[in-house]
């Protein structure tokens, strides 16, 4: 439980568009910072199940290595405030965000949401992975039949290609979304022996290979709704490790080299020869650490398929532990550089950044003691 950066905007967003309201969020955006603000404000630490969902993939995974007892309860910990947080009985395979989210069209708190439902259904699959316990893939189907029948299926963004919603209320043509599903659904239906859900996932990843540049580039809305967003390096990084993880369920080779693809494309244009990684495109002047974590496990998952990320992997990590730590071990929101100076937002976000990078460094951890074995 604890704090997120959407905690500030879901409050900022309701400051209403008038003279001086840039000035009134900035100032909003430091009370939502100080503690003896935050209450005033109205923000408090709050369960976030993309932040849990993500927690409990890291204890799966570490418990294979270490078959450590305490890793398997803070686990089963993590499904038991999971159970508690799904919305039922609406959507019993559904999780959300306990913010408003807005986006091109506001989505309340408490709506099945994509990318929570994703990281959620990975924790259940590490998780049976772990333990072996049938129960859990049992779920991990029920939310790939949650994508299926509550989100909409756009199957005229191209030939063999489908995009799903970013929610059961949108049209969104989102990819990093479309790619995830595809390949939670890749992974569910080969162990499943359900070949309609592979094929649903080839179709997911065709939407992206039609739509990416010769470079790697790929816009984070489908080309039919962009309007002129960058591109950043956290959801680069999504694209490339759910096309990679298409492929290795599918063995549909396509999505094999647009992952190799897209990864050049992130190490080109999102990293500094010392292993920082830039949230913006060719921009080092602002790191966010949900960007370090994504280049972490990017490196590590590319490590598996036999690319050599050796060197990109120990960068990465000795910057992110030498730059983005805070002394009490938890780990800073967003580095800034400008006219020479550095600037570092201390702030630890559970969800943003605790979450994430626990996962990406017990992933790099497992990754290494393999190679190292």
């Amino acid at each position: 439980m604890g704090l997120d950066p959407y905690d500030i905007r879901e409050k900022q967003d309701f400051i209403p568009k008038i003279v001086g309201s840039g000035t009134l969020k900035r100032i909003l955006g430091v009370a939502c910072k100080k503690k003896a603000l935050q209450r005033i404000v109205g923000i408090k630490p709050r369960w976030n199940s993309k932040g849990v969902g993500l927690f409990l993939q890291s204890y799966s995974l570490d418990f294979r290595v270490k078959h450590s007892e305490q890793s398997i309860l803070d686990a089963r910990r993590c499904i038991d405030i999971l159970n508690r947080l799904n919305l039922s009985p609406k959507y019993p395979f559904g999780w959300g965000y306990p913010f408003d989210w807005s986006s091109r069209l506001r989505i309340p708190s408490n709506t099945a949401v994509g990318t929570c439902v994703v990281e959620v259904g990975r924790g259940f699959w590490e998780f049976y992975k772990a333990t072996g316990e049938r129960r859990w893939l049992d779920s991990c189907m029920g939310i790939c039949e949650h994508f299926i029948n509550n989100h909409n299926i756009d199957r005229d963004v191209g030939k063999d290609a489908i995009c799903f919603s970013y929610t059961p209320i949108d049209d969104f043509h989102i990819h990093n979304l479309n790619l995830m599903v595809g390949s939670f659904l890749a992974k569910v239906g080969k162990e499943l022996e359900m070949e309609n859900y592979r094929e649903l996932a080839v179709k997911c990843a065709n939407y992206a290979i039609l739509e990416m540049d010769i470079d790697g580039g790929l816009t984070y809305w489908g080309s039919d709704q962009y309007r002129g967003e960058k591109q950043d390096s956290y959801h680069t990084g999504f694209e490339a490790r759910s096309l990679l993880e298409i492929y290795k369920a599918t063995g549909y080779e396509p999505a094999f080299n647009a992952a190799k693809k897209r990864y050049g494309f992130f190490c080109a244009n999102f990293m500094g020869d010392d292993g920082a990684t830039w949230r913006n495109q060719c921009s080092p002047d602002k790191i966010d650490i949900h960007g370090c974590a994504e280049a972490i496990l990017l490196h590590s998952e590319m490590t598996k398929v036999g690319i050599d990320t050796a060197s990109r992997l120990e960068a990465s990590i000795d910057w992110t532990l030498g730059n983005m730590r805070n002394p009490d071990g938890t780990f800073a929101y967003r580095l800034s550089r400008k006219n020479g100076n550095v600037k570092i937002d201390r702030t630890c976000y559970i969800r943003w950044g605790q979450a994430w990078m626990l996962l990406a460094l017990v992933t790099a951890r497992n990754i290494l003691l393999e190679y190292t074995e």
